[in-house]
């Protein structure tokens, strides 16, 4: 009866070990001597709808450091759905500002909050649905590259002095 026990607790525990690795992370490395501002833009597909265009941000990286952004970017999300497609904006703070900027037009919040790390300061739905935020002065253009995955399951964005 012991050996059963373990045997089923040893299979726990290693289903856990590597369905916790399957969910594709996404960080963002900044190898600056700066600051770097962050924001993350992704298709989000809703079971039964078409996919929509999700920003979010902005993150506050600090110089050398690497932080996860999105733990689990292709996981169902508590709406359901996944996302996936990942792009990119960010920038240096300051009047010597270097901007990692691509040409996916998407919506961003305009006013950069000094908040934590791992915490967004916004969500904008639809970001790419300029008419249906016509009359909000709050939200910019940003454009945004796409993020390459080097490894499965890992988005890795790698921020270096230009």
């Amino acid at each position: 009866m012991k050996a059963s026990f373990f045997t089923i607790l040893l299979t726990g525990l290693l289903f856990l070990f590597f369905s916790s690795g399957l969910k594709a992370q996404v960080f963002c490395d900044n190898r600056t001597s700066t600051n770097i501002i962050l924001c993350i833009a992704y298709q989000h597909q809703l079971p039964g709808k078409s996919p929509m265009w999700v920003t979010e941000g902005w993150f506050n990286i600090p110089p050398g450091e690497r932080l996860p952004v999105l733990p689990d970017m292709n996981k169902n999300t508590a709406e359901g759905g996944n996302r996936f497609d990942l792009h990119y904006y960010a920038f240096t703070p300051g009047n010597a500002s270097v901007v990692w900027a691509g040409d996916m037009m998407l919506l961003v919040d305009g006013e950069v909050k000094d908040n934590p790390p791992h915490r967004p300061s916004f969500r904008v739905e639809e970001a790419n649905n300029f008419d249906a935020y016509s009359g909000n002065e709050k939200l910019n253009v940003a454009d945004f590259l796409r993020a390459n995955a080097k490894h499965v399951g890992v988005h890795n964005i790698v921020l270096e002095g230009r």
